[in-house]
């Protein structure tokens, strides 16, 4: 009988190590299949967030085009009290896409005031800042509801000023996300930042991070100039560890800038400033933060039709010297 008790004692080891086993080895391609899971559903959500940014650039490229013509349209004719204020609201809702292009409109103001000093221009000038300061009033209200803040449009400026200038930075976020992976100082990557953000509150996180910027490019000013010059390389030549893509932009670039030396003699002033004033002053933000390649997307539109020029102008000269030689 003891025989029998330890052989059904042994069999009931046996079977239980084997059972254990057995779950943890479930357990364990359970974790993984999900680990995996949760791997391809970051990685889709990143990549149609990425999408949509992207397509939300290439509408403020849009909607950039039709502000820039309405301005042009304002110097045939009298701008009426009704006209300077949707114009003026056309920026304002912009500014919630994309806060850079207060620079533009603050250069077209800029430009109209210093043409025409008479009393009309400062009336319209003031309407459109009326209409642009209306437009975003709502969502200034809710930023302020929110933090108990007032700020421009978004409170992140300063948090992307840290990513791209503090010891170690990169001028190009692809290269700066591979150098620093997680331990980027960003609350959407970095566990710890989160948790500083969540614990200090946003406002209160932007405010460190505005004095971590101020400090550092204090102590750095030389690494800060470098930094700065390498970012407006990238955003007219493209990412300069992509060799491909740095040819490609930085043809596009070239070719646009003929293109604008050429046609410049045939433009009214207002159409110089119209194509001026945003490649002048929509990138300038842009120097000063980590590189991507989505910034310079609202105006490609504008370099495409310049390049096209230029090219365009070669092709004519061509058929012109052909038509001039003749038959053989």
């Amino acid at each position: 009988m003891e025989m029998v008790y330890r052989e059904v004692n042994a069999n009931y080891e046996f079977l239980r190590k084997k059972s254990v086993e057995a779950y943890f080895e479930r357990r364990s391609k359970y974790l993984t299949a999900m680990r995996e899971f949760n791997d391809k559903t970051r990685s889709a959500i990143g990549d149609l967030a990425g999408g949509l940014v992207t397509d939300l650039f290439k509408t403020l490229g849009i909607v950039l085009g039709v502000l820039l013509a309405a301005w042009v349209q304002r110097w045939s004719g009298r701008s009426s009290v009704g006209g300077a204020l949707l114009w003026g609201a056309g920026f304002g809702v912009s500014f919630h896409l994309a806060p850079a292009l207060l620079l533009v409109l603050l250069g077209c103001l800029a430009f109209e005031l210093a043409r025409q000093r008479d009393r009309r221009r400062w009336r319209t000038a003031a309407l459109a800042v009326v209409g642009a300061a209306l437009a975003c009033v709502p969502w200034t209200w809710r930023n302020y509801a929110a933090f108990n803040e007032l700020f421009f449009i978004r409170s992140n400026l300063w948090l992307e000023l840290r990513m791209g200038n503090h010891e170690g930075a990169a001028a190009d976020i692809e290269v700066l996300d591979r150098r620093e992976g997680r331990s980027m100082r960003h609350p959407g990557i970095n566990p710890e930042e989160a948790r500083k953000c969540q614990e200090w509150g946003e406002v209160e996180y932007m405010r460190r991070a505005r004095a971590d910027v101020v400090e550092w490019v204090r102590a750095h000013p030389g690494e800060f100039v470098r930094l700065t010059a390498s970012r407006f390389v990238h955003f007219w030549c493209g990412s300069l560890h992509r060799p491909g893509t740095v040819a490609a932009t930085t043809a596009l670039t070239v070719l646009a800038l003929l293109g604008l030396r050429r046609a410049f003699p045939s433009l009214s002033t207002p159409q110089r400033a119209a194509v001026l004033i945003p490649l002048v002053m929509f990138p300038l933000v842009y120097y000063f933060v980590c590189y991507m390649p989505r910034y310079r997307i609202p105006l490609d539109w504008m370099l495409l039709i310049l390049a096209g020029a230029e090219v365009w102008h070669w092709i004519a000269r061509g058929r012109t010297g052909e038509s001039e030689i003749g038959p053989g």
